[in-house]
């Protein structure tokens, strides 16, 4: 199976788009393939900028793993809360024609 998460770089900024064809849940799946994305980006010195397919952004946590209340639940929520540096910028498509935006709507210079 492929990776929920690619990744698109150019001019010093990583695209990381997770797309499941489903919620986008963070699954363990979907944060191994963020943060080895995060990995590249930090490598590679860009700044990251996390979406996902056009209409979703991300569904939450895995339900499926969260409900369970479980030490595998405390683990997917560990994942997610130590997932965020601090050069990563969430990008929601706000209905808007022109794509991703962040959710306040500005958009850094870098990436207009």
């Amino acid at each position: 199976m492929s990776s929920p998460v690619t990744t698109d770089s150019a001019d010093g900024v990583t695209m990381i788009t997770m797309d499941d064809g489903k919620a986008n849940a963070l699954s363990f799946e979907m944060f191994a393939g963020i943060n080895e994305a995060l990995d590249r980006c930090e490598a590679a010195g860009d700044v990251a900028l996390i979406a996902g397919r056009p209409g979703r952004f991300s569904g939450g946590f895995d339900l499926g793993v969260l409900t369970a209340f479980s030490e595998e639940s405390a683990v997917l929520l560990r994942t997610g809360f130590e997932l965020a540096p601090a050069a990563v910028v969430p990008a929601a498509g706000g209905g808007s024609r022109d794509g991703p935006r962040l959710r306040d709507g500005r958009l850094p210079r870098a990436l207009r």
